[in-house]
């Protein structure tokens, strides 16, 4: 079909019109001109090492600025600034609803550094009667004497995976040391929210990075008018953090313009627009052009039939006897433990049965979490390897540098896929599993 391009509108034959290309150029070069400055200098972009630690990163660092005696030097400032911004969009979001809100109160203040604990995920993993003390929650706050705490998931590139915040606001309700205060469970993450999520709720405060992103700068603010000893310091690293956030809070909308604009243009009509329509005050338009062009050879998105089908198996037939602490992820897998399982090794934060979509089919296995610090994971290892030696009725044991695990599908199950698995054969694997649990753990 022939297109041309008339006044920075883009029509197609029979003057259809398709895009706005100038109005589509102009909101393009409004986000690009909020990129990180890729001339200057970010610890950040240095020390990447993978999408799989940008939570785990950006965790520490958030955990590290909440702590009121951490060497930053801004004492609890960042903690008071973060609730109460937290709590305004609390009163926002539950504007007209009918449920009330908790009664805790909107500035956050304590009186010496050591009324706080902070606890990092990594933190989780404290025994106590051979149970983990918390869950794995990516940071978590308590004030000991306000009997308070504030409660925060941190995603960067994924979602809520089914029943993940759920169980964590169960845990804060019941578990002793927490039961009887109250507090704020805060979702952080680039756009703020997690509509793709049916579990989620009123109880959680939805908080995006362009939000943070003004707690930091009040907090940039504070800490540069100060007189802390190592002021210019902390207000590097603040910097370079709020930096950092741009990249997942501007580059996706970005990114799901350009790719519209390069559906209808090529690469030679996209070079002539962004000269008809340039500004010489804004960034580079070759590096402009180059960002739109990243994203014309994007994959297709996956074919998400067979996840959905996993979904819908394990959301309808994960709730056998026997099995307990479900989470039901969202790619499909569903993830267990027993009583026997927890009685040896603890809760789900540590060992589980996982039913999931491998590269060559849908199997199940037994795996056992990196506890995180090398040395809670040489103990967790050590203990796992000393039982499979003890008990005979292990032959077989796998092991990696992060988490150990054995595959347990049986030869009957094992030329299952997402296309030809259905009820009876998912039931199967479960039923499969908690035979395996009896036999291998079960007492004699």
């Amino acid at each position: 079909m022939e297109k041309s391009i008339t006044n920075g509108e883009l029509t197609q034959a029979g003057n259809k019109k398709a895009i706005n290309v100038e109005k589509t150029l102009k909101e393009l070069q409004s986000y690009f001109n909020k990129f990180p400055d890729e001339r200057r200098p970010n610890i950040w972009s240095i020390i990447e090492y993978g999408k799989n630690s940008y939570e785990t990163r950006y965790s520490r660092f958030l955990r590290w600025l909440l702590d009121p005696s951490g060497n930053h030097g801004a004492g609890d400032a960042f903690i008071r600034e973060l609730w109460k911004a937290l709590k305004t969009k609390q009163k926002k979001q539950m504007a007209g609803k009918e449920a009330e809100l908790e009664s805790t109160e909107t500035e956050w203040s304590t009186e010496t550094d050591a009324d706080c604990e902070v606890y990092y995920k990594d933190d989780s993993l404290v025994i106590e009667n051979g149970k983990p003390k918390r869950r794995f929650i990516d940071i978590l706050v308590y004030d000991k004497v306000h009997k308070r705490y504030l409660c925060i998931e941190l995603k960067v590139l994924s979602k809520a995976h089914t029943n993940q915040l759920t169980s964590y606001a169960e845990y804060l309700k019941n578990e002793e040391t927490y039961k009887d205060t109250c507090g704020l469970l805060a979702f952080i993450s680039p756009d703020g929210a997690d509509p793709d999520n049916d579990e989620w709720d009123e109880s959680w405060v939805g908080f995006s990075y362009g939000e943070l992103r003004e707690v930091l700068l009040n907090l940039y603010n504070h800490v540069k008018g100060s007189e802390i000893e190592y002021k210019n310091d902390t207000c590097k690293y603040i910097y370079s953090f709020r930096s950092d956030l741009k990249k997942y809070y501007y580059v996706p909308k970005f990114n799901s313009i350009a790719k519209k604009l390069c559906s209808e243009l090529d690469e030679e009509q996209i070079r002539v627009e962004v000269e008809k329509f340039y500004n010489p005050s804004d960034k580079d338009k070759e590096q402009l052009v180059k960002h739109i062009e990243e994203n014309r050879f994007l994959k297709a998105p996956k074919d998400e039939t067979g996840i959905n089908k996993l979904l819908d198996l394990s959301k309808r037939l994960a709730n056998k006897e026997g099995m307990k602490d479900v989470e039901i992820k969202s790619n499909g897998s569903t993830k267990f433990t027993t009583d026997n399982l927890e009685d040896i090794f603890g809760g789900i934060d540590l060992a589980y049965y996982i039913i999931t979509s491998y590269s060559k089919g849908v199997g199940i296995a037994v795996e056992f979490n990196d506890p995180g610090t090398d040395e809670k994971r040489e103990k967790c290892i050590l203990n796992i390897e000393t039982y499979f030696k003890e008990n005979k009725k292990f032959d077989e044991g796998g092991k990696a540098k992060k988490t150990i695990g054995i595959t347990i599908t049986p030869t009957h199950l094992k030329n299952l896929t997402r296309n030809n698995v259905d009820d009876e054969s998912y039931d199967n694997l479960i039923e499969a599993a908690l035979d395996y649990d009896k036999k291998a753990f079960g007492k004699d």
